[in-house]
């Protein structure tokens, strides 16, 4: 129970998480045409459809120059993932940092990413 949705959630998750540009040409087909996305900060405007999800990640990742991923744990059913990871950046000053996220991704019967 779980796999095809934690191989599409662990595979965008590979696939942002890069010392280089991430390959959007790549995640934004992992995302339904219509998810929604909530940015790291509570006060963001949640990100409606693929097109605005992507543009966000992009800004998200001019923010830094690289980005690693240490997935923690996952627990996933037939619909959502959970991941417990801490995202490590070197900011664009030089200052290396983690972040520790809990993020739960919901999918549809496609195994792409809702929300």
């Amino acid at each position: 129970m779980g796999a095809p949705q934690e191989a599409t959630v662990t595979r965008c998750l590979a696939l942002f998480h890069s010392t280089d540009i991430p390959h959007m040409d790549q995640i934004a087909p992992l995302f339904a045409e219509h998810a929604v996305y909530q940015p790291l900060v509570p006060r963001a405007t949640p990100k409606q459809g693929r097109t605005a999800i992507i543009a966000e990640l992009m800004r998200q990742f001019g923010r830094y120059t690289e980005c690693r991923c240490e997935l923690l744990a996952m627990a996933s059913s037939d619909t959502h993932v959970f991941t417990e990871r801490r995202d490590h950046v070197t900011m664009r000053n030089g200052h290396s940092m983690f972040s520790s996220v809990n993020a739960v991704f919901e999918l549809d019967a496609q195994h792409r990413i809702t929300a």
